[in-house]
């Protein structure tokens, strides 16, 4: 998630205000014992404090959740320490879900989120190859910390000014069989109904949420044979959203 997107998210849980704050060398110089001091000085409103069960903090990671609590007794903070998520018995993590994600297993990702992994950017100009084969895309600008798995994706594409979704099936990578040496992977998303092209246009902010991979990406003999493997593509993503993906 972007920064504008975990603002988002804790907003919609109720939250009033939210402040990223950089990990810069200040912070990681603060002694573990006056870490706490350190926060009511930068938050002097600051009362209670919620962190991971495997939260480190202070100069060189000293401090974990036990000393926090302490130094939140001493300091008049009240210190809650949140139990680690467990899914086959291992606790949930950013690096198990970068795993999964790099490996295109978008289904555990998903479990492990708690929600669809979800792509946002711009609908950018793109050489307009899928309208020639019959198959045309909208290309979003986006580059993402932790990419999936180069393929093909089912899931739900939505137009954020309107709240619009369809169902779509997108396409992230270096397209092998269309631009040959080309290394910038690229998210095109195809439409399985007929979008608003008033809305769905250059421009516009989409989204899509990765429900089910269908295919890793391949290079193809030839377009003939990208076309047909497209059309089945569709018609596998068409089966998943009558079973609910």
């Amino acid at each position: 998630m972007t920064p504008r997107e975990k603002a988002e998210k804790l907003f919609s849980f109720g939250l009033s205000s939210v402040i990223m704050q950089p990990f810069d060398q200040q912070l990681s110089e603060v002694p573990a014992d006056q870490f706490i001091g350190f926060l009511k000085k930068m938050i002097p409103g600051l009362r209670s404090m919620c962190v991971g069960k495997n939260f480190r903090f202070g100069k060189n990671r000293a401090g974990d959740s036990q000393s926090l609590i302490d130094h939140g007794l001493a300091g008049g903070i009240n210190v809650q320490v949140a139990e680690s998520l467990i899914l086959d018995d291992l606790p949930v993590s950013s690096s198990r879900i970068r795993e999964a994600l790099s490996v295109g297993d978008i289904k555990r990702v998903n479990q492990m989120l708690g929600r669809n992994y979800q792509v946002s950017g711009t609908v950018i100009s793109g050489k307009a190859l899928g309208r020639t084969i019959g198959f045309p895309t909208l290309n979003l600008s986006w580059s993402p910390e932790a990419k999936p798995a180069y393929g093909v994706y089912a899931g739900w594409a939505e137009e954020m000014s309107s709240g619009n979704r369809i169902p779509a099936i997108a396409n992230y990578g270096i397209r092998p069989t269309l631009e040959e040496g080309n290394k910038l992977p690229l998210l095109e998303i195809h439409c399985l109904e007929e979008p608003n092209l008033s809305l769905w246009r250059h421009g516009a902010l989409l989204s899509m949420e990765l429900s089910t991979m269908i295919r890793p990406e391949k290079k193809f003999a030839d377009i003939e044979e990208l076309k047909s493997q497209i059309k089945r593509d569709c018609d596998e993503a068409r089966k998943l959203f009558t079973q609910n993906l």
